[in-house]
């Protein structure tokens, strides 16, 4: 009876040890996985946050053109309009410029040389960030609150 009892404990305790062993193995590839999705996760997160601000520069530089393009017009106007009688002349009107807001779109320019960007939560993350720029005070001040509720 001691010696089926021992031979026992020692098929359970091979048996646990297996076990372990193939948990390892499993949790170690598991682990170079991730590794690998962080690193292609971390190049697109680099790649989107450099898209979103060269837009964003743009959108600037833009608007910086058109109430330069603006001003210089109301002033050509103007010029255009002193040989006439006061009466005739008409005031110019200054134009504001907003471009419209625009939402990240991950598949309007894909890179050669990455694949199609698998959704993660660090990737939802990274879009909630990057769609923060285009907004308002007033419409994140709404969103942080729908937030906290």
């Amino acid at each position: 009876m001691l010696f089926s009892e021992f031979r026992q404990k020692e098929k359970e305790k091979i048996f646990s040890k297996l076990c372990l062993e193939t948990r390892y193995e499993r949790l170690s590839q598991e682990n170079e996985m991730l590794r690998a999705e962080s690193t292609h996760n971390t190049r697109h997160l680099a790649k989107l946050i450099k898209t979103t601000k060269y837009f964003r520069d743009k959108a600037q530089w833009t608007r910086r053109a058109w109430i330069a393009s603006d001003s210089k017009r109301v002033k050509e106007i103007a010029r255009v309009q002193d040989p006439l009688p006061p009466k005739m002349r008409k005031e110019a009107r200054k134009h504001s410029f907003c471009p419209a807001p625009t939402t990240l779109n991950l598949t309007a320019c894909h890179s050669e040389h990455y694949p199609e960007t698998p959704r993660t939560i660090q990737l939802k993350a990274a879009e909630e960030y990057a769609g923060r720029l285009y907004r308002t005070d007033t419409e994140l001040q709404a969103m942080d609150r729908d937030s906290e509720e």
